[in-house]
């Protein structure tokens, strides 16, 4: 886990710079929210993640896209981020 523990992060903003951010602090062990005030943006920064992370895992096996997946969790809800380290 890379000496992540049990942090958690939160990105605010499901854009193209949020996805990112949420796609490479989830790849590096990390749980972390991902929140949006548009439930749709969220649902197509999760495809864009899924589709890269497909992508990376044909050409890196070591890349666990289950437990990557597995690490973001998507919210509308402000109060989700209260428990949040960064």
């Amino acid at each position: 886990m890379n000496g992540a523990g049990k942090m958690k992060v939160a990105v605010v903003g499901a854009g193209t710079m949020g996805t990112g951010i949420a796609q490479v602090v989830a790849m590096s062990g990390i749980h972390v929210t991902l929140h949006d005030v548009e439930q749709g943006a969220l649902n197509h920064s999760i495809e864009k993640i899924k589709d890269s992370l497909e992508k990376l895992a044909t050409k890196n096996p070591s890349i666990d896209y289950e437990q990557t997946i597995n690490r973001i969790t998507l919210s509308t809800d402000y109060t989700t981020l209260q428990n949040q380290h960064i």
